[in-house]
């Protein structure tokens, strides 16, 4: 009874310390206020067990006049970003859908079955004039083995497609039911195939890989360098009318081409995710950016490739201009973090050197509160910096630097100061 009753204190205080964006801290400032509280820089330094902590940290805000929390949810609606940039790649686009599983993968018609089944009787019926060394027992176990790979096939027959693909309008609506796929795309003038399309259906993301470099020229001059590269996909973010929702983000070389990523914004401020997670855990671990990428032909005047992450869709506003604690309370939770998580690390870690060079206010992605499918997003402060471990290796002390993403090392709730994500 007793153990009964401390889990359930435990229970109440961490519901307790996850406030809902409606449920505002008593002690939250606004906005304007927060802004004109913020300090200049943020310095001090920590100890936590073999962790040494430099903090010479610059703050970055953006440029707005009030901060919301928004509602969102899940979409499909990427597919709206596959219309608006399939007609740059091809003149008039046709879409086929090949026979596949609810996971993408390929299925075969009656067709290919028949002919497997023909092979698998043909091997049965020259079982002796194919293999004359036989004893009557090796014999009897090979042809019950064809014929248990011949009961497989006329299985799979039933329910197998009578086309190997079909032409679509609609991917999204064809693939409704499809955890991932794949659609063909053609020119209609030359019937060649332009590219295939790898849809996440229900995530929302799509790649289009394997162009022709005889499709639509999307650059001037030939793509030789990351600024030539960025032109050419400025003009396709603002020929789909995106500018206003993604913002250039950076670019990267590669022996195959020249890559350009967009970010998705929010009145300007990119947001990221941090949904990969299990409900029930205290805070989201996991998280990534939904961007667009263009990948160029090095010395082409074509794209290689299309690349768009999940996307979601928001709703519209879940609390107008909210409250954001002052930065000395966020400070001093990011504090409790790095105590929480570096207090203890594993036997092989001799000493950890963290410094942290900057805290940005923007947007993240996460799940609503005893949900799955409902997502808000909420300000927050995302602590960056660098991580240097130096570890035992079988007895040798080796320096690895810890590969953050984005040079996040964790991720403060702006609102209430809870943990969104750690790097660990």
């Amino acid at each position: 009874m007793k153990r009964i009753m401390i889990l359930c204190l435990a229970l109440a205080l961490l519901l307790a310390c996850q406030p809902t964006p409606e449920e505002q801290p008593a002690d939250a400032v606004s906005f304007a206020a927060f802004r004109d509280s913020l300090p200049a820089h943020w310095s001090e330094t920590l100890s936590v067990g073999v962790a040494e902590i430099t903090i010479d940290a610059s703050l970055t805000v953006p440029d707005v006049d009030t901060i919301d929390v928004y509602a969102a949810h899940r979409t499909v609606g990427s597919l709206d970003l596959l219309n608006r940039f399939l007609t740059f790649f091809v003149d008039a686009p046709v879409c086929t859908v090949p026979a596949q599983d609810v996971y993408g993968t390929p299925l075969k018609t009656k067709m290919e079955l028949e002919a497997e089944m023909q092979d698998v009787r043909n091997r049965i019926d020259r079982v002796c004039e194919n293999n004359p060394d036989f004893t009557e027992e090796e014999r009897a176990e090979y042809v019950a083995m064809q014929n248990a790979e011949l009961d497989a096939l006329a299985k799979a027959y039933a329910d197998a497609p009578d086309q190997s693909e079909s032409v679509v309008s609609d991917p999204g609506a064809a693939l409704s039911e499809q955890s991932y796929a794949q659609v063909r795309i053609y020119a209609e003038s030359d019937a060649l195939l332009r590219a295939i399309l790898y849809l996440n259906a229900k995530g929302g993301g799509f790649t289009i890989e394997g162009m022709r470099t005889d499709n639509r020229a999307v650059s001037e001059t030939p793509v030789s360098s990351a600024a030539i590269a960025r032109e050419a996909a400025d003009r396709l973010i603002a020929g789909a009318d995106l500018s206003d929702e993604y913002v250039y983000a950076g670019s990267s070389e590669g022996t195959g081409g020249i890559s350009v990523y967009y970010v998705r914004m929010i009145h300007g401020i990119p947001f990221s995710h941090s949904v990969v997670c299990n409900t029930e855990e205290v805070f989201n671990t996991g998280f990534s950016q939904e961007y667009i990428r263009f990948c160029f032909f090095r010395d082409g005047t074509a794209l290689s490739e299309l690349d768009v992450t999940g996307v979601y869709e928001i709703d519209g506003v879940e609390t107008k201009d909210c409250s954001l604690l002052s930065f000395a309370e966020i400070a001093q939770s990011a504090r409790g973090a790095l105590n929480a998580h570096l207090s203890w690390q594993p036997e092989n870690v001799l000493h950890t050197e963290m410094t942290v060079t900057g805290a940005q206010l923007g947007y993240r992605l996460i799940r609503k509160p005893n949900t799955k499918d409902s997502f808000l997003i909420v300000p927050v402060w995302s602590i960056l910096g660098t991580v240097q471990n130096e570890i035992d290796l079988n007895g040798t002390s080796v320096t690895d630097n810890v590969r953050l993403s984005n040079d996040v090392i964790l991720v403060m709730n702006a609102m209430d100061g809870s943990l969104i994500w750690f790097y660990q």
